[in-house]
């Protein structure tokens, strides 16, 4: 979360590993020793939730806390065009839940809540043609009632655009998630639709950008993602990110007023 609200840098976790690899598909073993807690903005950090998270104060439902042993069986198999998963996870859930409390200040704060869970999943990729197909599904005991979740969608790809090298991909995505507003996601009820460009330069240049939007109360949250190598040394990142007509009800309403536009310059040795 302090590095990106995308979600798409994760933590390091140490971990065994065992794969079976058989014509029936490969079948993967993890053994996780120890739980790495999320980090979270401070309170001059942005962007943060309103209340901010407290992580000195992280609470644990097992008492072995980070140091308790997870588990996770992976099975997956290779179908044509198509690439399908199933695996069950036991242990830390990696997503933790929120209680309203106050820190040592007195200043209320967000406590985030690890509880143990059981999760069974089944993830499903396709690629027909032109077309690519993705679906991802869980089901997860242990943190409050059991519930389902989803995310499915496709991106079209336009190959050579306008006799160009460059394709432009459009992509349409569901968000769904059974548990409505108690969710521990903002996107339970969302619709995801956007714009690949990729050039197919030598310099890599791409552009992603599309709005999500939240059906049930109208909240959109816009994202813009761009990038481009400049030489053999350096690249350029640009990104931004926002939010529009939020709910009060909506669990971006913190962040309504958090607006960004980040330009990363990365220097390769």
């Amino acid at each position: 979360n302090v590095e990106n609200r995308d979600g798409e840098q994760k933590l390091g976790q140490p971990m065994f590993k065992v794969s079976l690899e058989r014509d029936w598909g490969v079948l993967d073993l993890f053994l996780m020793p120890y739980f790495r807690d999320r980090t979270f903005p401070s309170a001059e950090g942005r962007p943060r939730s309103q209340p901010r998270v407290a992580a000195e104060l992280t609470e644990y439902e097992n008492s072995r806390e980070e140091y308790h042993p997870d588990v996770a069986l992976r099975w997956s198999r290779n179908l044509g065009d198509w690439d399908l998963g199933i695996a069950h996870f036991h242990g830390t859930g990696r997503e933790p839940r929120y209680r309203l409390g106050l820190d040592d200040d007195g200043v209320p704060v967000l406590i985030p809540r690890y509880e143990i869970i059981h999760q069974s999943s089944v993830d499903l990729q396709g690629a027909v043609g032109d077309w690519l197909w993705k679906f991802e599904g869980i089901h997860r005991k242990g943190q409050g009632p059991s519930f389902f979740a989803a995310t499915g969608g496709f991106e079209y790809t336009f190959y050579g655009l306008a006799d160009s090298s460059s394709d432009l991909g459009v992509l349409t995505e569901l968000l769904w998630d059974e548990r409505g507003k108690s969710a521990t996601t903002p996107f339970d009820r969302d619709v995801f639709l956007g714009l690949r460009w990729v050039a197919n330069d030598v310099d890599g240049t791409e552009l992603l950008t599309g709005v999500v939007s939240d059906w049930q109360n109208g909240t959109r949250f816009f994202n813009l993602e761009a990038s481009r190598r400049v030489g053999n040394d350096w690249k350029l990142g640009l990104q931004a990110r926002f939010w529009e007509n939020v709910d009060d009800s909506d669990a971006l309403f913190g962040l309504r007023n958090d607006d960004y536009i980040e330009f990363k310059v990365s220097r390769f040795f």
